[in-house]
């Protein structure tokens, strides 16, 4: 599935120069040549040229957006990013101080974006093979907590039909998913931008076929209460995807899981029923990463 996104070139080749030079800049780019091998086996050198030359110049962009800096090559470009002054390493023991002090920070998205690029191609992979799974041509949905909007717009470009709310505590972050869906060419009939606290509020156009909701309920005090209300923003019989980390106590993250069992458990206790359970472990590091698809029974 992932493949087809980059049979059509959305975008022209860097140079194989400035490649290098983001290869150089960022130690965990090597991490991505296994990646590439486990995702497309023989086609993975020229996967990962496509991959890399089309982040590069989605970064680019959006960086040029967000600072109104044009002609900048891609290392002087993450040097920045990296050096942004947000807080993110920091131990937060509440929302509302993690909100005010990382997720309302201009350069948030550009990092978190950034970020994503080490271990994307399997995140990516796992999470359209279980949306996949969901068997329906048109169906509306709504990614909780869409932050630089990667994960919501490679759905928008796999499934044509799809139609998508992207929701978000923070207003940064719903411009640079803006910005990355018009860079991506994608109508603005296919999806809606609401700013919205979801531990508070319910998103607009509820109810759906399906909430995704990747790595963001760790982020929140209570992801069971979460959870619970997911279920209400649902059709009967809709379905959510998920990931969870395991072994993340990384800043911004409220609520750390230590074990699958424990993830399971609390999609059990709020009446999910689980199709699909799949995790993964990054090279190189103790966390591992969770994907689920759950469907409301109701």
């Amino acid at each position: 599935m992932l493949k087809k996104l980059y049979q059509n070139r959305l975008f022209e080749e860097i140079s194989k120069k400035e490649l290098i030079e983001l290869m150089e800049k960022d130690a965990r780019i090597p991490l991505l040549f296994k990646h590439m091998v486990k995702c497309w086996g023989e086609e993975w050198l020229p996967s990962l040229f496509n991959f890399l030359s089309h982040t590069v110049e989605e970064i680019k962009f959006l960086y040029a957006r967000s600072y109104n800096a044009e002609n900048e090559n891609i290392a002087a470009i993450l040097n920045k990013i990296r050096q942004l002054p947000i807080p993110h390493n920091k131990n937060y023991q509440s929302f509302s101080v993690v909100n005010e002090q990382v997720y309302q920070q201009p350069g948030y998205p550009l990092l978190e974006h950034s970020f994503y690029l080490s271990i994307a191609i399997i995140r990516l992979k796992l999470i359209l093979e279980l949306a996949d799974r969901i068997q329906k041509e048109k169906v509306r949905f709504c990614d909780l907590g869409v932050g630089p909007g990667v994960v919501f717009s490679h759905l928008l470009l796999s499934y044509s039909e799809w139609k998508g709310v992207a929701v978000d505590v923070s207003g940064f972050c719903l411009k640079h998913t803006r910005n990355l869906l018009q860079f991506r060419n994608i109508p603005e009939s296919r999806y809606q931008l609401h700013l919205c606290d979801i531990q508070k509020d319910t998103p607009k156009s509820a109810p759906f076929d399906l909430v995704v909701a990747t790595e963001v309920l760790e982020h929140l005090e209570n992801p069971k209460v979460v959870l619970s209300q997911i279920k209400s923003f649902l059709k009967p019989n809709g379905y959510c995807l998920t990931s969870i980390p395991l072994h993340s106590p990384w800043g911004p993250h409220l609520v750390v899981f230590n074990d699958e069992k424990q993830i399971r458990s609390m999609y059990e206790d709020v009446g999910f029923s689980i199709l699909a359970f799949e995790s993964f472990s990054p090279i190189m590091t103790e966390e591992v990463l969770t994907f689920a698809l759950l469907r409301n029974p109701i």
